[in-house]
């Protein structure tokens, strides 16, 4: 059986979270540790997906996105190289969609290198490819969902991170 467990409430999990993600994006160990501490029900939050003998195969941090007051913005979301392709992350991206209606928000974002598929999947729309040669927003094809969300400022011209190539979004 897995389920979601909040990393602030389960500190024993954070050297196997840690571990996860460094072994993804590797990353001075402390600076994890700060991160993960930060943890909390008001956001930024950190979930550990743990089976019955709590082993961490997941994780994923969640954060308000301000002034997108009703954006949460996925920051990670990581399956265990050993358990990908089993449902995991799309169990991790179920859970996160209950979290993020039971909590008031409308709308999660993100940002990802490779994983756009996935997320097409999951209901995800592209509003922005860095890799394209001008900043454009994609139309929405679904007119039953409002308008794509303006473009944060962090995801604009020189200030879009090295690392985050695609702008993504689902409204819940």
């Amino acid at each position: 059986m897995l389920k979601l467990v909040k990393i602030h409430e389960n500190d024993h999990l954070v050297e196997q979270c840690i571990a996860l993600l460094n072994d993804e994006w590797p990353r001075d160990k402390t600076i994890r540790l700060k991160s993960l501490q930060k943890s909390s029900d008001n956001y930024p939050i950190c979930l550990a997906l743990v089976d019955e003998h709590e082993n961490v195969f997941g994780f994923v941090k969640l954060s308000s996105e301000l002034p997108f007051n009703r954006n949460i913005f996925l920051e990670s979301l990581v399956v265990c190289k050993a358990k990908r392709s089993q449902g995991l992350g799309r169990f991790i991206m179920v859970e996160v969609e209950k979290l993020v209606k039971s909590s008031s928000f409308g709308r999660i974002t993100l940002t990802t290198i490779d994983k756009e598929p996935f997320y097409i999947k999951m209901g995800f729309s592209r509003v922005f490819d860095a890799n394209q040669s001008s900043q454009q927003t994609l139309p929405n094809s679904d007119s039953k969902h409002t308008a794509p969300p303006p473009m944060p400022s962090l995801f604009r011209a020189s200030t879009m991170p090295a690392n985050a190539k695609i702008f993504m979004y689902k409204d819940i």
